[in-house]
């Protein structure tokens, strides 16, 4: 992903050139592009997508033109669930955790019945002001289907006939670590001051704040 990164013209987006990047954003990059767990970031107003090689398989065909996308651009089918979850991280300052959550995802050009665990993280500045928003996931499609004796290709078909769409082909796409050694120029992966959890209490809701 660090090559993807540096291979866009970023001088086009809100974000301006790479070298002009705010070090928190550098930091948190670095801290994302390194991880081998699922990991994505939604920076500024605009919402800027990154993301590293354990969340790509996610994103199916979105990939790679969903590198620096606006996040409700991406996943316009699911923002009405993402949505409310990321403005609250935004305007709390704290963090979400939704488990085994079902979303109506569309990354291979048709719906399907998907379930992920996740959480919103803020991302802070040295000011402890939220920045933006550090998500860390994991799918467990395969597991909720299965404990529901459920195949795969049903509940997609499923999801198709309920939203009138026609179902395609299953693909996914593999996951290929890269070697990020040189993730993207001025990068720290060492540092994780810029990023701030806020611990998720017990015993919360599995869909929005904990």
């Amino acid at each position: 992903m660090g090559a993807l990164i540096r291979s866009l013209d970023w001088s086009r987006s809100p974000l301006g050139p790479i070298d002009t990047w705010p070090q928190s954003l550098r930091t948190s990059l670095g801290i994302c592009l390194s991880s081998r767990f699922p990991m994505a970031i939604w920076w500024g107003p605009d919402i800027v997508q990154f993301y590293n090689d354990g969340y790509r398989p996610f994103l199916g065909t979105k990939h790679p033109r969903s590198m620096g996308q606006r996040g409700d651009e991406c996943w316009a089918e699911i923002w009405n669930v993402c949505g409310p979850l990321y403005r609250h991280v935004m305007t709390t300052g704290e963090s979400t955790w939704s488990a085994d959550l079902q979303l109506l995802m569309e990354r291979d050009g048709y719906l399907e019945e998907t379930y992920f665990t996740f959480a919103y993280s803020p991302i802070r500045g040295e000011r402890a002001e939220v920045l933006r928003n550090l998500i860390t996931v994991t799918e467990t499609t395969e597991r909720m289907l299965g404990e529901r004796g459920v195949p795969l290709g049903r509940a997609t078909s499923h999801a198709c006939r309920a939203s009138g769409r026609r179902r395609a082909p299953r693909r996914r796409d593999a996951v290929v670590p890269e070697n990020d050694d040189q993730l993207v120029p001025g990068l720290q992966v060492s540092s994780v001051s810029a990023v701030s959890f806020h611990p998720a209490s017990e015993g919360g809701s599995s869909h929005g704040r904990s």
